[in-house]
């Protein structure tokens, strides 16, 4: 988890329904359940808390945090049929004479290339979660879909939806299932060499 350690104004920043809102009742509580927790470093002492050992509720509301963060500030690689009106005259001149520039998307068209590329944004951001917050495959996938149902998922993101879901009626959402689908897909693949496997 990227965040190991938490102090109590910390928790109460979460504004979970079911935690007091007042520091000496939050602090009372961790002396009484026992709570983990090592000296603050470098901040006017005062001690932080081990997520890792808070209860599972505390637990899931950092990592839910932590996700939020890092989506909004998540910038994903520009789509290839954007890129490719910014690519410089050589590389346009290539493509005209029909002189393979990506190997990987032989064979794809724009929309095929720029479905793919999203569907890769996604599961990339989906495996991001996973690594830095601790969240499962499951859970964070679950995290994601529930942002996009939500509308705070960041425009950023959010413009990848309906590419990567290439239907004719624009939609929006995004299904857990389906999501999943494009993660093990990208995990599968390895290597933008078999790029072509997102775009079926």
């Amino acid at each position: 988890m990227g965040n190991e350690y938490i102090d109590l104004k910390g928790m109460l920043a979460l504004e979970l329904p079911n935690l007091t809102r007042r520091l000496p009742t939050l602090r009372k509580m961790a002396q009484e359940q026992g709570w983990p927790y090592r000296k603050r470093q470098g901040r006017g002492g005062g001690v932080e808390y081990q997520v890792a050992g808070l209860p599972e509720e505390i637990q899931t509301a950092v990592r839910e945090r932590q996700a939020e963060q890092l989506l909004a500030q998540s910038q994903p690689a520009m789509l290839p049929s954007v890129a490719k009106a910014k690519r410089p005259a050589a590389v346009r001149r290539m493509e005209q004479l029909g002189l393979p520039i990506d190997d990987y998307a032989m064979g794809l068209n724009d929309k095929q290339r720029d479905c793919a590329h999203a569907r890769m944004a996604l599961a990339a951001e989906v495996l991001r979660l996973h690594e830095v917050t601790g969240f499962g495959i499951t859970d964070a996938v679950q995290f994601v879909v529930r942002q996009v149902e939500s509308g705070q998922l960041s425009e950023t993101l959010a413009y990848l939806v309906p590419v990567a879901n290439a239907r004719a009626n624009n939609q929006r959402g995004i299904s857990v299932r389906t999501l999943k689908g494009w993660v093990a897909a990208y995990r599968a693949a390895g290597e933008p060499a078999n790029l072509a496997a997102l775009t079926v």
